[in-house]
């Protein structure tokens, strides 16, 4: 029996489904009323000035390095929460209560704690945290983080507001719900006083706030950023004054690393800031191949000061003919105020500062129509691109069900962009990404599965199968595990999978992935040109990493290549690795399995050359592990992973028959989830999609059939 699913015209279904979850505010259909964060949800949220005010809020919150960022990071664990439910909301079409993520994000709120944080707790009276002194910054804005809740069980109209003096903010007014909790920065302005007087007004109710207030001179500091032939570069900063406060220059866009929450800014090469004066605590950053630099420098009031870092090259990746790239980087997504839009003078900037050679920027939606920085693609390299550093927009392709994948080397956009978005123009599960992308891979394009695991691997077996994708992120921001099983597995079915890294960065969100802080190197030789890095990263000759220069050959052969031996027998393996990061495991593997694990006398360095037996044929790979470390910032361990270099002995064929009835059985799933739960406008939408899943039970079924042609062979 055939259980399609068929739905109403595709304009009414659009219109209906807009109408139920585009409702005004106050209706029960929308989600969490105070944003979430900044990063994490796009398209059923209220878009109001509650989201801003709470991302404002949160990364004013970690500036200060004295907070406690276990208790700040606990506001994530409703919203990750969230974002689960959520995807099941336009995965069965539903709608999404919130009552319960307004109470869990209003307790977690209640329990920060910080050394600048004032908490009004407002009842039958009004009641707040006695702060025992702020430190302001003379030259400099201060502010005062201030948390609101109503426990009463009725709404309250509230007034926060400076008493008449030398300091001033904005005044505050707002209505909390019952069991509400509002956060709000307030930023203050003004030169002296010996205390900051606010006075809270609810009704009939006045609270008087007094806050006494420990003054701290300012003092001008230029920082330089050098390389090692003098000339300034650009570079990432990290700057903690005395104050115990992240800082960077007026008008910068300050960021967060996502794991630690630390501070950062990208330079030029030369910047001035306002600090309080006393120690101040400096990191500079450029790229996995300049070692940084820690400083710590006691400001005066004698200033202004200056400091110079003359950066030195560790490696020099590009003198072994290896160039790095990012291959998921999203200059803009999900929705955010207009002045926090990045341009590609901005991501111009971080490139160079973080000494990436490549960007694949990537046009995509987020959970509806809108396309983000549609208007920069041009299927070229953008105009601000050198022969250092390559700005390239294409695309990722966005569908609910099939997977994502990123499409480079683009010469024409695709259509459609991605589908399974119940409000979006595209509501229905097609076209698969087989169909996309087939045709333009003829054209040189490049297919590559982001952020895959076993969990959300759906449709990337089918692709891998049918000869349309090229590799997959095994580094990035999905788990590294998860991602590099999926990926053994795959390879061990017999099948040639490049590995690449992309760090799907949204750049416009100030805690979010470091553009390159996870990356591809490609082997180009002399050069660096687009397409040739391109077609490198399609052929296999790439490391991913977020730290160590991991330089493997098997044979004098580089990963990527393959190896005939006439019988089983020794193979010369050459490792050359280079880490800023200490590491602490450097393993070979051999068709999934640890085969070598190489013994360190230097955790920064290895030079490494052995043989070592191959029994049959298989591939090769190196791996590199270690631990956490500052510098490590997208991911929380550090790593690095070779594509394979292929080995056939005497002919015969690589694949193990466990592997591959393990895809055969997704591909059954796939199936049944096509018949019963995948959402399709026609009967030939749905055909189509069967027979792909058909075709690519039959190339599983083929490799299966090589394997017992083979082994019966080799039994005779």
């Amino acid at each position: 029996m055939n259980r399609l699913k068929l739905l109403v015209p595709f304009t009414l279904v659009t219109a209906l489904l807009a109408t139920l979850l585009q409702a005004q505010p106050g209706t029960p259909h929308l989600l969490n009323p105070y944003g979430l964060s900044e990063d994490l949800i796009d398209g059923l949220q209220l878009r109001d000035f509650h989201h801003r005010i709470f991302a404002d809020f949160f990364s004013a919150l970690l500036l200060n390095d004295k907070v406690n960022r276990e208790t700040a990071f606990n506001i994530y664990e409703p919203i990750r929460e969230l974002t689960i439910q959520q995807n099941n909301v336009y995965r069965n079409r539903s709608v999404f209560p919130t009552e319960d993520v307004r109470v869990k994000i209003s307790t977690a709120l209640w329990k920060l704690s910080s050394p600048e944080l004032l908490k009004i707790d407002i009842s039958s009276q009004i009641v707040t945290t006695q702060l025992p002194s702020l430190q302001f910054t003379r030259g400099v804005e201060n502010r005062v983080l201030i948390l609101l809740r109503n426990r009463s069980k009725m709404d309250k109209e509230i007034r926060v507001e400076i008493e008449e003096g030398p300091l001033h903010f904005r005044p505050l007014m707002i209505i909390l719900a019952p069991g509400e909790v509002h956060a709000n920065v307030m930023r203050v302005w003004g030169l002296r006083g010996k205390t900051l007087n606010v006075r809270v007004n609810e009704n009939n109710l006045v609270k008087k706030i007094v806050v006494p207030l420990k003054w701290c001179n300012s003092s001008r500091l230029l920082i330089r950023v050098l390389n090692e032939h003098g000339s300034m570069v650009p570079a990432r900063v990290e700057v903690t004054g005395s104050d115990g406060l992240g800082r960077a220059p007026s008008g910068t866009f300050l960021r967060y690393t996502p794991i630690k929450a630390r501070p950062y800014f990208h330079t030029r090469g030369a910047s001035t800031l306002v600090l309080p004066t006393g120690k101040t605590h400096l990191r500079v950053v450029r790229g996995f191949e300049y070692l940084s630099q820690d400083r710590v420098v006691d400001l005066n009031l004698e200033g202004p000061h200056s400091l110079d870092f003359r950066l030195e090259r560790f490696v020099d990746a590009a003198a072994h003919g290896w160039y790095s790239g990012d291959i998921h980087i999203h200059p803009n997504l999900v929705h955010k105020n207009m002045d926090q839009l990045i341009n590609p003078e901005d991501i111009r900037l971080q490139v160079e500062a973080e000494d990436l050679n490549v960007a694949n920027l990537l046009v995509c939606n987020s959970q509806g129509s809108v396309l983000y920085d549609r208007a920069h693609f041009t299927g070229t390299s953008h105009s601000l691109s050198s022969a250092r550093h390559i700005l390239y927009w294409s695309q990722e392709i966005r569908p609910v069900f099939y997977g994502h994948i990123g499409v480079l080397n683009l010469k024409r956009f695709l259509e459609p962009p991605y589908n399974g978005f119940p409000t979006s123009f595209y509501p229905f599960d097609y076209p698969s990404n087989t169909t996309i992308v087939r045709n333009v891979r003829r054209e040189g394009a490049a297919v590559f599965y982001v952020h895959p695991s076993l969990k959300r691997k759906r449709w990337m077996p089918v692709d891998v199968s049918l000869g349309t994708a090229d590799g997959m992120e095994i580094l990035g921001y999905a788990d590294t595990k998860s991602s590099n099983d999926l990926y053994q597995l795959l390879l061990d079915c017999g099948w040639r999978l490049s590995a690449v890294a992309g760090t799907d960065t949204f750049n416009n969100i100030r805690r979010h992935k470091i553009l390159g802080g996870d990356r591809v190197y490609a082997y180009t030789g002399d050069t660096l040109a687009y397409e040739p890095w391109v077609r490198a990263l399609q052929q296999g000759r790439t490391f991913v990493t977020n730290g160590p220069l991991l330089f493997f050959k098997v044979q004098g052969r580089l990963p990527g290549s393959e190896i005939q031996l006439s019988t089983s027998g020794p193979v010369e393996l050459d490792l050359e690795i280079h880490s800023q990061v200490p590491m602490e495991e450097v393993e070979i593997l051999f068709n999934s399995q640890v085969v070598r694990s190489i013994s360190l006398q230097d955790p920064h360095h290895l030079l490494h050359r052995e043989m070592i037996w191959i029994p049959s044929s298989g591939w090769l790979a190196a791996r590199v592990n270690g631990g956490t470390h500052p510098l490590v910032v997208n991911n929380p361990t550090l790593f690095a992973h070779t594509s394979p270099i292929y080995i056939t002995v005497a002919g015969r064929p690589h694949g193990n028959p466990k592997t591959i009835y393990f895809f055969l059985e997704h591909l059954e799933k796939l199936r049944q989830a096509c018949l019963n739960g995948v959402l399709f406008e026609s009967l030939h939408q749905q055909r189509q999609v069967l027979l792909q899943i058909a075709e690519s039970e039959k190339k599983y079924r083929e490799l299966l059939e090589v394997l017992h042609r083979s082994n019966s062979r080799h039994k005779r």
